[in-house]
C-alpha cells in the first residue's frame, strides 16, 4: 500500500511537527534543496552565521578530559552549521560511516517493504533524497562520502542550530555526556562523545536512537501513525506534496555489494 499525504496536515499534527522537530532538527533534516544532478559538487546552502554555544554555570570546574570533549563537540556543531562535511566526518565515530553506507544503499535500492522496517530518521533521509534528486544524481552519490555529502547539502540539521547552551559534562569511562539547550527551550537534548583512537568523537548513532525513541513515544501518546507523521514532516520541509513514487526504488540492484 502506498502512503499518501493529506494536502493540509491537521492542527494536531502540525503541533507535533513543530515540537518534535526540536528534538531531532539538530542533526537530521535541514532545508537545502537542489535539482542539480552533480550532487557531489553541489555546494552547501549558506546557513546562518555560526555562533559558538554558551556554557551554562558549572562548566568552569571541568577537568582537561571534559574540556577536550567539549571542544570536539563544539567543533562538530560548527561543522554541521557551516556545511563542512569533511570536518564533520572526522568528528563522528567510525561506525557512523558504516551506518551511512547502508543508508546510501537503501536510498538507491530499497523498496517500500524494506523502507518500512527502518527507523524514522533513516527513512526520512531516504525519502528526502528521493524527493529532491533525479536518478542521475542519486546514482552519483558516493557511499564512502555519503555522510559528508549530506552535511555539505545542509541535510544534517543546520537549520536547527541557533543559540545553543551547553551544560556541565560528565565522564563515564570512555564516554562524555553533555546536555544542550537550543532556541531557549526548557528541555535539553543529550549529546554523547566517545573517545576513539585517542580522539573525542560524536556518538551520532546513539543520538539518532534517542531521538527516534522520543519521536515514537510522542506519536504513540497522540495516537498518530509514524509513517504518516514522517510524510507530513517531509511535505513541510519540501514545501510541496510528496510524490508517492518516492517509495519505489530508483535503481534495480544487479548484485549484492
Amino acid at each position: 500500500m502506498t502512503h499518501k499525504v493529506p494536502d493540509k496536515p491537521s492542527s494536531k499534527t502540525r503541533f507535533l511537527v513543530l515540537t518534535s522537530m526540536v528534538c531531532f532538527a539538530l542533526w537530521m533534516c535541514g532545508c537545502a534543496t537542489s535539482s542539480k544532478p552533480n550532487v557531489e559538487a553541489t555546494p552547501a546552502k549558506k546557513n546562518a552565521e555560526w555562533r559558538a554555544p554558551q556554557s551554562r554555570p558549572g562548566t568552569e570546574n571541568e577537568g582537561p578530559e571534559l574540556r577536550e570533549a567539549r571542544l570536539a563537540l563544539v567543533a562538530y556543531l560548527e561543522a554541521i552549521q557551516k556545511g563542512e562535511g569533511k570536518k564533520a566526518q572526522r568528528l563522528v565515530q567510525k561506525n557512523t560511516m558504516a551506518h551511512f553506507r547502508s543508508v546510501h544503499h537503501r536510498t538507491l535500492y530499497a523498496e517500500q517493504e524494506e523502507l518500512l522496517t527502518l527507523n524514522s530518521s533513516d527513512r526520512l533521509i531516504v525519502l528526502r533524497l528521493r524527493s529532491e534528486l533525479n536518478h542521475k544524481a542519486l546514482k552519483a552519490l558516493n557511499p564512502e562520502t555519503f555522510f559528508e555529502t549530506l552535511v555539505n547539502r545542509s541535510l544534517m540539521g543546520s537549520q536547527g542550530l541557533g543559540t545553543l547552551e551547553i551544560g556541565p559534562g560528565t565522564l563515564r569511562g570512555p564516554d562524555a555526556h553533555f546536555q544542550i539547550w537550543s532556541q531557549n527551550q526548557s528541555t535539553g537534548v543529550h549529546f554523547n562523545m566517545k573517545k576513539e583512537g585517542g580522539t573525542w568523537r560524536f556518538d551520532f548513532l546513539k543520538m539518532r536512537d534517542l531521538s527516534d525513541q522520543s519521536i515514537q513515544a510522542a506519536l504513540e501518546s497522540k495516537g498518530l501513525d509514524p509513517v504518516l507523521f514522517e510524510m507530513q514532516v517531509l511535505q513541510k520541509e519540501l514545501g510541496h506534496s510528496v510524490d508517492p513514487k518516492v517509495w519505489n526504488a530508483p535503481l534495480k540492484e544487479t548484485s549484492t555489494p
